[in-house]
């Protein structure tokens, strides 16, 4: 838990992070800065969810956050906003029967950590919630782990981390070699504990110690609800240290050892057999009665469909393969008509030139940029005119006719429309 003074560090609230990779994330406040003022304005947030065959898989990465900003985004980071919005669909959702945490974060603020937990250990009444680490559960990101039924880890893992800290800078000193004066001018003892060039004394250390071991209460708490633990076993591990994958099964902390792809096959043939109780089918149960695709599915499968094509194969229930293959059928149908109509084009457009070869005399066949002045005593407008009552002869209405004339004879239009401005 840590609270840095620099301005330009966003990071100035409680913490529940592994210190070394806290560390890491303040060094690398300056290429991140750097990469920001590269980066498209604006913050793309989504939702980190993906469900296949009954499991909804939710992805817990990077150092934690209240809110998305354009610091996680650079860095991969999930919000708690993003996480809790993916497990309350989860948890609504009648085709997911289990939720998936996969983790691989070294914590993060405190600010919005409880209301994920609480939303995870509300889960675990209607869905079967498991989580896994993969590469690191440390700190918050175990805050969270614990509210699952059960934990899982990779062998070279690292889980662990319990606790809160809160970094305090005493620049006093340095202000008083300098020569600078920090003037507190506030409405209480404690109202600008910790600024920037203050004297930090005993009692704001007791006040801020306070407030550390509130919050830490409240982490030993929760891994008690989640993990059904006594609180002494739990506090033997929540000194700060973080452990292997084997220390952490040893101590309680997490269920067994495994990967990530024997947890989701657990998972995948739990939610399997739980919807096939409640009658829904699955693609992991029959191989004879594939699922129906959803829209999302047909998208990415049917790249550059509309709408109309993707209602349609809804409607007919169809398959990823059986969209796919319609797809391709589609747009080999449709090549074939607009070359049709690229052939239909060029043909009409031959033979209005054969029959403006035929017309009155006194006006040039359209496309040879010439108007005669002897059919039509050099008017262009009267020439323009005879040639727009050509083309409305052959069917065509008023517009069709002009956009033809103009096609074929932009010279007969330009000096029309100059005849127009001279009037």
């Amino acid at each position: 838990m840590s609270m840095p003074l620099s301005a330009t560090v966003p990071l100035d609230t409680l913490w529940a992070m592994e210190p070394i990779a806290f560390d890491r994330m303040i060094v690398a406040q300056r290429e991140a800065s750097l990469a920001q003022m590269r980066a498209p304005t604006g913050v793309q947030s989504s939702i980190p969810i993906e469900v296949s065959q009954g499991v909804a898989v939710v992805d817990v990465l990077g150092p934690l956050s209240k809110r998305a900003s354009m610091y996680s985004a650079i860095f991969n980071a999930s919000s708690y906003r993003a996480i809790q919005e993916a497990i309350d669909l989860a948890a609504g959702d009648e085709a997911v029967a289990a939720i998936l945490l996969v983790i691989d974060s070294p914590g993060g603020s405190v600010d919005g950590l409880a209301e994920v937990a609480d939303a995870i250990a509300a889960a675990r009444k209607s869905k079967t919630v498991w989580a896994q680490v993969a590469g690191m559960g440390a700190s918050a990101a175990y805050y969270l782990a614990s509210q699952a039924e059960k934990i899982f880890a990779q062998r070279m893992d690292m889980v662990g981390s319990i606790g809160t800290r809160l970094m305090l800078y005493d620049f006093s000193g340095l202000f008083a070699k300098e020569g600078i004066e920090a003037i507190d001018i506030s409405t209480g003892p404690y109202k600008a504990a910790g600024a920037m060039g203050t004297k930090i004394t005993d009692d704001h250390k007791v006040y801020f110690q306070s407030i550390v071991d509130a919050f830490f209460k409240d982490f030993v708490g929760a891994i008690v609800r989640g993990r059904n633990m006594t609180e002494e076993a739990i506090l033997k591990a929540a000194d700060g240290r973080i452990f292997t994958a084997a220390d952490a099964k040893q101590m309680g902390l997490i269920d067994g050892i495994q990967p990530l792809t024997q947890t989701l096959g657990q998972l995948v043939d739990m939610a399997g057999a739980k919807l096939k109780t409640k009658g829904r089918v699955t693609m992991s149960e029959t191989n004879d009665k594939p699922q129906a695709a959803g829209y999302e599915d047909m998208k990415l499968c049917c790249p550059g469909a509309d709408n109309d094509f993707l209602c349609g194969q809804l409607a007919k229930k169809a398959t990823i393969d059986q969209a796919q293959s319609a797809w391709m059928e589609e747009q080999g149908r449709r090549l074939e008509q607009q070359a049709e109509e690229t052939k239909t084009r060029e043909k009409e457009l031959a033979e209005l030139k054969e029959k403006q070869t035929q017309s009155k005399p006194g006006v040039d066949a359209l496309g040879t940029g010439n108007v005669s002045a002897s059919g039509s005593e050099g008017d262009p407008v009267a020439a323009w005119n005879e040639a727009i009552a050509e083309q409305t002869k052959q069917g065509k209405s008023r517009a069709d006719a002009v956009r033809a004339v103009v096609r074929a004879n932009p010279e007969l239009h330009q000096e029309y429309l100059a005849a127009c401005n001279r009037g």
